[in-house]
């Protein structure tokens, strides 16, 4: 049984926090989003998590990105689309041999295991199709890799203490979203930002209850109007620390 910690102390800023943080460090220049047009089906970022996102990538500067949870490939296109060209992103899915292949049409994708095979029999129908239809030089900066997360060994792939930014939307339920945060702590560098997705969400509620739960080093923020959570370590810190007082 897990028994109740509340150590994570999660702060609620506006997305407004965010951005303004953003044009106070670069006030000489216009930042830029570049994406796509938000997937219409479920399972990926709406425009508003996009942009926060892309601003949080300019006050960080990452050059190293981690994903679990590829699907459609949409939000590792987003990452690489906005970082510099020598920004690596690597993103991590299931294999197909560990995806269900029968008919999801008998789905309830408002029940949280539901919705998340929902989304696995979509990702081996369509793959990562977002990732196969960019061009070239966006295709050429994500590294993708087929294997079950509880299973993974960033040591394996020499990836231990090398990521600047480590993005969790994957499996939703509280033994995923634990193993993948705890490996995201491994795969981060001293100084990184760990993103989630689908916090406060209705249907995945393991995400807020883990991140309500777990220990974590550095400034932990919901962003409000999404369902992004984002924890700021090392000297990160000082990020999240302007993001809270941007709106002082």
């Amino acid at each position: 049984m897990i028994q109740e910690r509340n150590v994570t102390n999660v702060i609620s800023v506006k997305p407004k926090a965010v951005f303004l943080a953003a044009e106070q460090a670069f006030p000489r220049e216009n930042i830029e989003v570049t994406s796509t047009l938000p997937p219409s089906g479920i399972g990926s970022l709406l425009a508003l998590e996009n942009a926060v996102i892309v601003a949080v990538m300019k006050l960080v500067s990452p050059k190293a990105i981690f994903e679990f949870g590829t699907f459609n490939g949409s939000s590792a296109v987003l990452f690489a689309r906005n970082t510099p060209r020598e920004t690596m992103v690597t993103t991590l899915d299931l294999p197909e041999e560990e995806i269900s292949t029968l008919d999801k049409s008998g789905l309830d994708i408002k029940d949280g295991r539901d919705n998340d095979e929902f989304l696995r029999r979509e990702f081996l129908n369509r793959g990562a199709f977002y990732i196969k239809r960019s061009d070239c030089s966006i295709r050429e900066k994500i590294i993708q890799i087929r294997e079950n997360s509880l299973k993974f060994e960033p040591a394996s792939y020499k990836l231990c203490s090398t990521q600047d930014l480590i993005f969790i939307d994957g499996g939703h339920d509280y033994l995923t979203v634990e193993n993948d945060t705890d490996k995201a702590k491994i795969l981060g560098k001293r100084d990184r930002v760990m993103i989630w997705h689908d916090y406060g969400s209705e249907t995945h509620p393991d995400v807020s209850l883990y991140l309500r739960r777990c220990t974590l080093e550095g400034i932990t923020i919901h962003i409000l109007h999404t369902m992004l959570a984002m924890n700021f370590g090392g000297a990160h810190e000082q990020i999240g620390q302007k993001i809270l007082n941007s709106l002082g």
